[in-house]
């Protein structure tokens, strides 16, 4: 996994990429079988509606496609000028949240989190660091399950980036107090 400056990427073909993608992975190849099927059955002069459900197949692994990849972007959390002391209590709060910091150095900050229900709720949240903003984000570990990712809500994560942003605001209050 690699940690660019605006998503997270996965090495194409590698174990963590078909973990991530594996159930859109199965619809375009279920749709490949119904084309496969269809020209089949067109071939012995026969009409049949395997193209529809390859149609549908595609379509559905398409959709579910840009939506995983859509995850793997990173949002930002404006910060004020001066934001002392923030990572710190950043990472305090995750760990008092259950968080497992994996990841740990100035530039990004990597967490799992795997409570709740077994196998389906295992939230990977990834922290960047800059200057004037704190780049977020939260998708379903890859390394964890396969097809998990495309049924999990991301109920703990989602919690607990509430949670940061309402510590940068106090942050961004307290600069405020300091200066006016």
């Amino acid at each position: 996994m690699k940690i660019r400056h605006d998503r997270i990427c996965l090495k194409p073909f590698s174990l963590e990429w078909i973990n991530y993608h594996c159930f859109s992975i199965l619809l375009f190849v279920c749709g490949a079988c119904y084309s496969c099927c269809f020209v089949r059955e067109l071939a012995r002069g026969l009409r049949n509606r395997y193209w529809l459900a390859a149609l549908l197949l595609f379509g559905t692994g398409l959709v579910v496609h840009m939506f995983q990849r859509s995850k793997l972007k990173f949002r930002s959390i404006p910060l004020p000028r001066q934001h002392d002391g923030l990572q710190e209590r950043i990472r305090t709060l995750l760990i008092d949240r259950g968080w497992q910091i994996e990841y740990d150095n100035r530039r990004y900050l990597q967490a799992v989190n795997r409570k709740g229900i077994p196998f389906l709720d295992c939230d990977l949240l990834v922290l960047s660091w800059r200057n004037d903003e704190i780049r977020w984000a939260l998708l379903y570990d890859p390394w964890y399950n396969m097809a998990g990712g495309i049924f999990t809500f991301n109920r703990y994560g989602r919690k607990t980036v509430k949670a940061i942003k309402a510590l940068a605001g106090d942050s961004a209050e307290a600069t405020a107090r300091k200066l006016g």
